[in-house]
């Protein structure tokens, strides 16, 4: 999605002048460089919105201090997570995850 609108100069321009705006000690093609891996990313990030995860993609989940999350919701306490990923991701995989640790207790 990214590079399509790299492309078809979707916005471009505007990218363009806010990274002369903001660096302009670069170059016009350090400029362009850092434009389409913008592009690039912010299509990754939209297919990832769009496409929710797997069930299986669970299985890369990596999880720190499992032990400490399910005393705290033994307590009745909230939780606060660190991530990678988008929001989405991590929405998706709280809603699988935290009800099993609810049921196991």
């Amino acid at each position: 999605l990214g590079a399509l609108a790299w492309l078809l100069r979707l916005r471009r321009a505007v990218a363009l002048d806010g990274l002369r705006r903001a660096s302009p000690d670069l170059t016009d093609a350090q400029r362009e460089k850092i434009g389409r891996a913008s592009y690039l990313q912010l299509g990754r990030s939209l297919a990832e919105i769009m496409l929710r995860l797997r069930d299986e993609d669970l299985a890369n989940v990596r999880t720190e201090g499992w032990e400490i999350l399910e005393r705290g919701v033994a307590q009745g306490r909230g939780l606060v997570a660190a991530q990678g990923g988008t929001n989405e991701q991590m929405e998706h995989a709280a809603e699988v995850i935290i009800p099993a640790i609810r049921t196991r207790n």
